[in-house]
Protein backbone atom coordinates (compact mmCIF):
# COMPACT_ATOMS: atom_id res chain seq x y z
CA UNK A 1 0.00 0.00 0.00
CA UNK A 2 1.42 3.39 -1.03
CA UNK A 3 2.35 5.76 1.78
CA UNK A 4 -0.18 8.56 2.19
CA UNK A 5 1.14 11.92 1.06
CA UNK A 6 1.85 14.21 4.01
CA UNK A 7 3.92 17.35 4.66
CA UNK A 8 7.56 16.89 5.58
CA UNK A 9 10.23 19.24 6.87
CA UNK A 10 13.31 20.11 4.77
CA UNK A 11 16.01 21.34 7.11
CA UNK A 12 18.11 22.79 4.29
CA UNK A 13 15.24 25.17 3.47
CA UNK A 14 13.82 25.42 7.00
CA UNK A 15 10.43 24.90 5.40
CA UNK A 16 7.66 22.31 5.12
CA UNK A 17 6.96 20.71 1.73
CA UNK A 18 4.46 18.32 0.19
CA UNK A 19 4.17 16.54 -3.14
CA UNK A 20 1.03 17.94 -4.72
CA UNK A 21 -0.25 17.00 -8.16
CA UNK A 22 3.11 15.45 -8.97
CA UNK A 23 5.15 18.52 -7.99
CA UNK A 24 7.26 19.32 -4.94
CA UNK A 25 5.41 22.24 -3.38
CA UNK A 26 6.45 24.57 -0.56
CA UNK A 27 3.72 25.12 2.03
CA UNK A 28 5.24 28.42 3.15
CA UNK A 29 5.53 27.23 6.78
CA UNK A 30 8.93 27.57 8.44
CA UNK A 31 10.21 25.96 11.62
CA UNK A 32 10.57 22.27 12.40
CA UNK A 33 8.08 22.52 15.26
CA UNK A 34 5.25 23.82 13.08
CA UNK A 35 3.95 20.48 11.78
CA UNK A 36 0.33 21.28 12.62
CA UNK A 37 0.53 24.58 10.73
CA UNK A 38 2.01 22.68 7.77
CA UNK A 39 -0.88 20.20 7.85
CA UNK A 40 -3.36 23.08 7.89
CA UNK A 41 -1.57 24.72 4.95
CA UNK A 42 -1.67 21.44 3.00
CA UNK A 43 -5.38 21.06 3.67
CA UNK A 44 -5.94 24.61 2.43
CA UNK A 45 -3.90 23.88 -0.70
CA UNK A 46 -5.78 20.64 -1.31
CA UNK A 47 -9.29 22.08 -0.89
CA UNK A 48 -8.94 25.50 -2.50
CA UNK A 49 -10.60 25.56 -5.94
CA UNK A 50 -8.34 25.96 -8.94
CA UNK A 51 -8.45 29.24 -10.88
CA UNK A 52 -11.16 29.23 -13.52
CA UNK A 53 -9.82 28.15 -16.92
CA UNK A 54 -9.16 30.81 -19.48
CA UNK A 55 -11.80 30.59 -22.17
CA UNK A 56 -11.41 31.49 -25.81
CA UNK A 57 -11.28 35.19 -26.51
CA UNK A 58 -9.62 38.05 -24.63
CA UNK A 59 -9.15 37.81 -20.87
CA UNK A 60 -10.57 40.95 -19.28
CA UNK A 61 -9.53 42.48 -15.97
CA UNK A 62 -12.36 40.90 -13.92
CA UNK A 63 -11.40 37.40 -15.12
CA UNK A 64 -7.70 37.94 -14.45
CA UNK A 65 -8.51 39.44 -11.06
CA UNK A 66 -10.60 36.41 -10.09
CA UNK A 67 -7.61 34.17 -10.87
CA UNK A 68 -5.34 36.45 -8.84
CA UNK A 69 -7.59 36.21 -5.78
CA UNK A 70 -7.75 32.42 -5.99
CA UNK A 71 -3.95 32.26 -6.14
CA UNK A 72 -3.65 34.66 -3.19
CA UNK A 73 -5.89 32.50 -1.03
CA UNK A 74 -3.26 29.76 -1.23
CA UNK A 75 -0.43 31.86 0.14
CA UNK A 76 -1.77 35.05 1.72
CA UNK A 77 -3.50 35.81 4.99
CA UNK A 78 -7.27 36.33 4.85
CA UNK A 79 -6.87 39.99 5.82
CA UNK A 80 -4.40 40.52 2.97
CA UNK A 81 -6.73 38.86 0.47
CA UNK A 82 -9.59 41.02 1.73
CA UNK A 83 -7.43 44.12 1.30
CA UNK A 84 -6.55 43.16 -2.29
CA UNK A 85 -10.19 42.34 -3.07
CA UNK A 86 -11.39 45.70 -1.77
CA UNK A 87 -8.61 48.00 -3.01
CA UNK A 88 -7.52 46.47 -6.31
CA UNK A 89 -11.11 45.41 -6.88
CA UNK A 90 -12.09 49.07 -6.92
CA UNK A 91 -9.76 49.68 -9.86
CA UNK A 92 -10.94 46.54 -11.68
CA UNK A 93 -14.59 47.51 -11.25
CA UNK A 94 -13.83 50.90 -12.80
CA UNK A 95 -12.33 49.24 -15.91
CA UNK A 96 -14.31 46.02 -16.53
CA UNK A 97 -13.90 46.04 -20.32
CA UNK A 98 -10.11 46.41 -20.43
CA UNK A 99 -7.62 43.62 -20.95
CA UNK A 100 -4.62 43.71 -18.57
CA UNK A 101 -2.28 44.66 -21.43
CA UNK A 102 -4.50 47.64 -22.27
CA UNK A 103 -4.12 49.22 -18.83
CA UNK A 104 -1.78 52.21 -18.83
CA UNK A 105 -0.24 54.35 -16.15
CA UNK A 106 -2.74 57.06 -17.11
CA UNK A 107 -5.65 54.79 -16.22
CA UNK A 108 -4.13 54.25 -12.78
CA UNK A 109 -3.30 57.92 -12.22
CA UNK A 110 -6.85 58.96 -13.07
CA UNK A 111 -8.26 56.31 -10.75
CA UNK A 112 -6.07 57.58 -7.91
CA UNK A 113 -7.08 61.18 -8.59
CA UNK A 114 -10.78 60.26 -8.40
CA UNK A 115 -10.48 58.47 -5.04
CA UNK A 116 -12.03 60.47 -2.22
CA UNK A 117 -9.51 59.35 0.40
CA UNK A 118 -6.28 60.66 1.92
CA UNK A 119 -2.82 60.26 0.46
CA UNK A 120 -1.85 57.46 2.82
CA UNK A 121 -4.95 55.44 1.89
CA UNK A 122 -4.25 56.07 -1.80
CA UNK A 123 -0.74 54.72 -1.34
CA UNK A 124 -2.09 51.59 0.36
CA UNK A 125 -4.67 51.02 -2.39
CA UNK A 126 -2.03 51.52 -5.07
CA UNK A 127 0.10 48.80 -3.47
CA UNK A 128 -2.80 46.38 -3.85
CA UNK A 129 -3.17 47.26 -7.54
CA UNK A 130 0.58 46.81 -7.99
CA UNK A 131 0.39 43.38 -6.33
CA UNK A 132 -2.28 42.34 -8.85
CA UNK A 133 -0.34 43.46 -11.92
CA UNK A 134 2.90 42.15 -10.43
CA UNK A 135 1.30 38.72 -10.15
CA UNK A 136 0.23 38.89 -13.80
CA UNK A 137 3.84 39.62 -14.80
CA UNK A 138 5.14 36.79 -12.63
CA UNK A 139 2.64 34.40 -14.21
CA UNK A 140 3.69 35.51 -17.73
CA UNK A 141 0.22 36.91 -18.36
CA UNK A 142 1.54 40.46 -18.74
CA UNK A 143 4.83 41.90 -19.96
CA UNK A 144 5.20 44.89 -17.62
CA UNK A 145 3.57 46.23 -14.46
CA UNK A 146 1.99 49.62 -15.37
CA UNK A 147 2.05 50.72 -11.73
CA UNK A 148 5.84 51.09 -11.90
CA UNK A 149 5.37 54.25 -13.98
CA UNK A 150 3.02 55.82 -11.42
CA UNK A 151 4.45 58.12 -8.76
CA UNK A 152 3.34 56.79 -5.41
CA UNK A 153 1.37 59.24 -3.25
CA UNK A 154 3.39 60.64 -0.39
CA UNK A 155 2.31 59.05 2.87
CA UNK A 156 2.03 60.94 6.10
CA UNK A 157 4.89 60.12 8.45
CA UNK A 158 4.37 59.34 12.10
CA UNK A 159 4.11 62.63 13.96
CA UNK A 160 2.49 64.24 16.96
CA UNK A 161 -0.60 64.79 14.78
CA UNK A 162 -1.26 61.05 14.89
CA UNK A 163 -1.25 60.93 18.69
CA UNK A 164 -4.52 60.59 20.59
CA UNK A 165 -4.44 62.62 23.78
CA UNK A 166 -6.19 61.45 26.94
CA UNK A 167 -8.74 64.23 26.47
CA UNK A 168 -9.49 63.12 22.90
CA UNK A 169 -9.60 59.49 23.99
CA UNK A 170 -12.22 60.43 26.58
CA UNK A 171 -14.29 62.27 23.96
CA UNK A 172 -14.11 59.28 21.63
CA UNK A 173 -15.25 56.94 24.39
CA UNK A 174 -18.15 59.22 25.24
CA UNK A 175 -19.29 59.32 21.61
CA UNK A 176 -18.83 55.62 20.83
CA UNK A 177 -21.42 52.88 21.08
CA UNK A 178 -21.00 50.45 23.96
CA UNK A 179 -19.51 47.73 21.75
CA UNK A 180 -17.14 50.07 19.92
CA UNK A 181 -16.12 51.64 23.23
CA UNK A 182 -14.65 48.27 24.24
CA UNK A 183 -12.67 48.22 20.99
CA UNK A 184 -11.19 51.64 21.73
CA UNK A 185 -10.32 50.61 25.29
CA UNK A 186 -8.43 47.55 24.02
CA UNK A 187 -6.61 49.52 21.31
CA UNK A 188 -5.62 52.15 23.87
CA UNK A 189 -4.46 49.60 26.43
CA UNK A 190 -2.53 47.21 24.19
CA UNK A 191 -1.23 49.10 21.16
CA UNK A 192 -2.64 46.32 18.95
CA UNK A 193 -3.02 46.74 15.24
CA UNK A 194 -6.76 47.16 14.51
CA UNK A 195 -6.68 44.05 12.34
CA UNK A 196 -5.36 41.95 15.24
CA UNK A 197 -8.42 42.44 17.44
CA UNK A 198 -10.33 39.74 15.59
CA UNK A 199 -7.70 37.29 16.85
CA UNK A 200 -8.61 38.02 20.47
CA UNK A 201 -10.78 34.97 21.02
CA UNK A 202 -11.96 32.76 23.85
CA UNK A 203 -9.33 30.27 22.71
CA UNK A 204 -6.37 32.68 22.55
CA UNK A 205 -7.20 34.57 25.78
CA UNK A 206 -5.51 33.44 29.02
CA UNK A 207 -7.13 35.21 31.96
CA UNK A 208 -4.75 33.84 34.59
CA UNK A 209 -1.59 35.02 32.80
CA UNK A 210 -3.27 38.18 31.43
CA UNK A 211 -2.19 37.51 27.86
CA UNK A 212 -3.67 36.82 24.44
CA UNK A 213 -1.52 34.65 22.15
CA UNK A 214 -2.34 35.14 18.47
CA UNK A 215 -0.84 33.23 15.56
CA UNK A 216 -2.06 35.25 12.55
CA UNK A 217 -0.29 38.58 12.63
CA UNK A 218 1.94 40.83 10.53
CA UNK A 219 5.15 39.01 11.47
CA UNK A 220 3.81 35.44 11.61
CA UNK A 221 6.25 34.45 8.84
CA UNK A 222 8.77 34.06 11.68
CA UNK A 223 6.79 31.06 12.91
CA UNK A 224 6.44 32.64 16.34
CA UNK A 225 3.11 33.50 18.00
CA UNK A 226 2.46 37.08 19.08
CA UNK A 227 1.68 37.60 22.78
CA UNK A 228 -0.53 40.58 23.63
CA UNK A 229 -0.11 41.43 27.30
CA UNK A 230 -3.02 42.87 29.26
CA UNK A 231 -3.50 45.13 32.24
CA UNK A 232 -5.70 43.71 35.03
CA UNK A 233 -8.53 45.98 33.84
CA UNK A 234 -8.33 44.71 30.26
CA UNK A 235 -8.11 41.10 31.42
CA UNK A 236 -11.30 41.62 33.44
CA UNK A 237 -13.01 43.24 30.44
CA UNK A 238 -12.23 40.31 28.15
CA UNK A 239 -13.10 37.80 30.87
CA UNK A 240 -16.55 39.36 31.14
CA UNK A 241 -17.11 38.64 27.43
CA UNK A 242 -16.67 34.89 27.90
CA UNK A 243 -20.16 34.53 29.33
CA UNK A 244 -21.72 35.74 26.08
CA UNK A 245 -19.05 34.41 23.72
CA UNK A 246 -17.55 31.17 25.13
CA UNK A 247 -15.97 30.45 21.74
CA UNK A 248 -14.59 32.62 18.95
CA UNK A 249 -13.84 36.37 18.91
CA UNK A 250 -14.55 38.24 22.15
CA UNK A 251 -14.94 41.71 20.63
CA UNK A 252 -18.13 41.92 18.58
CA UNK A 253 -20.69 44.44 17.42
CA UNK A 254 -24.27 44.69 18.64
CA UNK A 255 -25.38 41.91 16.27
CA UNK A 256 -22.65 39.55 17.38
CA UNK A 257 -20.50 40.15 14.30
CA UNK A 258 -16.74 40.19 15.12
CA UNK A 259 -14.95 43.51 14.72
CA UNK A 260 -12.64 43.39 11.68
CA UNK A 261 -9.95 45.90 10.83
CA UNK A 262 -12.10 47.41 8.09
CA UNK A 263 -15.17 47.63 10.34
CA UNK A 264 -13.08 49.44 12.95
CA UNK A 265 -11.80 51.88 10.32
CA UNK A 266 -15.32 52.66 9.09
CA UNK A 267 -16.64 53.13 12.63
CA UNK A 268 -13.76 55.49 13.41
CA UNK A 269 -14.73 57.61 10.39
CA UNK A 270 -18.26 57.97 11.73
CA UNK A 271 -16.98 58.68 15.23
CA UNK A 272 -14.68 61.43 13.92
CA UNK A 273 -17.64 63.19 12.34
CA UNK A 274 -19.72 62.78 15.48
CA UNK A 275 -17.11 63.99 17.98
CA UNK A 276 -14.94 66.29 15.88
CA UNK A 277 -11.85 64.43 17.09
CA UNK A 278 -9.33 63.95 14.28
CA UNK A 279 -8.13 60.47 15.07
CA UNK A 280 -7.60 57.16 13.31
CA UNK A 281 -7.66 53.71 14.87
CA UNK A 282 -3.95 53.18 14.15
CA UNK A 283 -3.25 56.37 16.12
CA UNK A 284 -3.77 54.35 19.30
CA UNK A 285 -0.80 52.17 18.38
CA UNK A 286 1.38 55.21 17.71
CA UNK A 287 0.26 56.72 21.02
CA UNK A 288 0.98 53.48 22.90
CA UNK A 289 4.55 53.36 21.57
CA UNK A 290 5.13 57.06 22.28
CA UNK A 291 3.76 56.86 25.82
CA UNK A 292 5.76 53.71 26.53
CA UNK A 293 9.05 55.29 25.46
CA UNK A 294 8.33 58.51 27.34
CA UNK A 295 7.63 56.49 30.49
CA UNK A 296 11.18 55.12 30.37
CA UNK A 297 10.68 51.71 28.77
CA UNK A 298 13.51 50.57 26.52
CA UNK A 299 13.12 50.32 22.75
CA UNK A 300 13.25 46.52 22.98
CA UNK A 301 10.54 46.41 25.66
CA UNK A 302 8.18 48.59 23.64
CA UNK A 303 8.94 46.62 20.46
CA UNK A 304 8.04 43.38 22.26
CA UNK A 305 4.80 44.85 23.62
CA UNK A 306 3.56 45.85 20.16
CA UNK A 307 4.70 42.70 18.37
CA UNK A 308 7.81 43.89 16.53
CA UNK A 309 10.46 41.21 16.08
CA UNK A 310 13.24 43.82 16.12
CA UNK A 311 13.64 47.41 17.29
CA UNK A 312 14.17 48.66 13.72
CA UNK A 313 10.84 50.51 13.45
CA UNK A 314 11.18 51.96 16.95
CA UNK A 315 14.75 53.05 16.23
CA UNK A 316 13.75 54.65 12.93
CA UNK A 317 10.63 56.56 13.87
CA UNK A 318 10.83 57.01 17.64
CA UNK A 319 14.54 57.32 18.41
CA UNK A 320 14.06 60.87 19.68
CA UNK A 321 11.91 59.49 22.50
CA UNK A 322 13.82 56.40 23.65
CA UNK A 323 17.04 55.59 25.46
CA UNK A 324 19.16 56.38 22.40
CA UNK A 325 17.74 59.88 22.32
CA UNK A 326 18.45 60.34 26.03
CA UNK A 327 22.06 59.24 25.52
CA UNK A 328 22.56 61.68 22.65
CA UNK A 329 21.03 64.53 24.62
CA UNK A 330 23.38 63.73 27.49
CA UNK A 331 26.28 63.72 25.03
CA UNK A 332 25.47 67.32 24.13
CA UNK A 333 26.71 68.47 27.52
CA UNK A 334 30.01 69.40 25.90
CA UNK A 335 28.10 72.20 24.15
CA UNK A 336 26.34 73.46 27.26
CA UNK A 337 27.49 76.77 28.62
CA UNK A 338 29.07 76.37 32.05
CA UNK A 339 27.03 77.65 34.96
CA UNK A 340 28.45 80.50 37.06
CA UNK A 341 29.18 78.09 39.93
CA UNK A 342 31.12 75.81 37.59
CA UNK A 343 33.21 78.73 36.33
CA UNK A 344 34.02 79.79 39.89
CA UNK A 345 35.22 76.31 40.69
Amino acid sequence: MARQNAPWYRAVRDCWYVRFEGKLTSLGVKGKGNQEAAKAAFEKLRTTPKPPPITAGPVLLPQAFAQFLVACKLSRKPNTVARYEYDAGDFVNDHPTLEPAQVTADHIRQWLADLDVGQTTKAIMLRSVSAFFGWLVKEDKLEKNPVKKVTRPKTASRSDKALISEADHKRLLEGASRDFRDVLVVLHGTGCRPGELQQITAETFNYKDRVVVITEHKTDHTGKPRPVYLTPELADLLHSKLVKYPTGPLLRGNKGVPWTGRAITESMKKLRKKTGVKAIAYGYRHTFVTDGLKSGLSNSQVAALVGHTTTAVIDRFYSHLGAAGDALRAALKFREKPKPDDQAA
